[in-house]
């Protein structure tokens, strides 16, 4: 494994870049998927489809927080339907994503 990938920091940035594809990603870094993935596992104990979830859904956090409506974090997340998009959002933060409680519980976490 590519030791200058084992020590990258930024991983959050550069899946970002990659609209959160884990294929796009190991092309953006030079590795195969499977070296992607192999190295996501072993970082995070997640597949790299959970993780970049996780962050694409933690990023969608922030950016309601910061008073942007749902359709724009859809839409600027990269989602296809606004409707998927809550449903992931509900389904990983336990509240929907246009809920006052969800910015209250996401105020706190930070």
């Amino acid at each position: 494994m590519n030791n200058r990938l084992k020590q990258t920091v930024n991983w959050a940035v550069l899946a970002e870049a990659a609209n959160y594809n884990a294929r796009l990603l190991a092309a953006n870094c030079g590795i195969s998927h499977r070296q992607l993935q192999r190295l996501i596992l072993q970082s995070t104990s997640k597949s790299a489809q959970k993780w970049l979830n996780e962050l694409r859904l933690s990023k969608a956090a922030l950016l309601i927080l910061r008073g942007q409506s749902v359709k724009e974090v859809a839409h600027e997340l990269s989602y296809k339907q606004r409707s998927h998009f809550s449903r992931a959002y509900k389904s990983f933060h336990g509240v929907p994503p246009s809920s006052p409680q969800s910015q209250a519980t996401e105020q706190m976490s930070l």
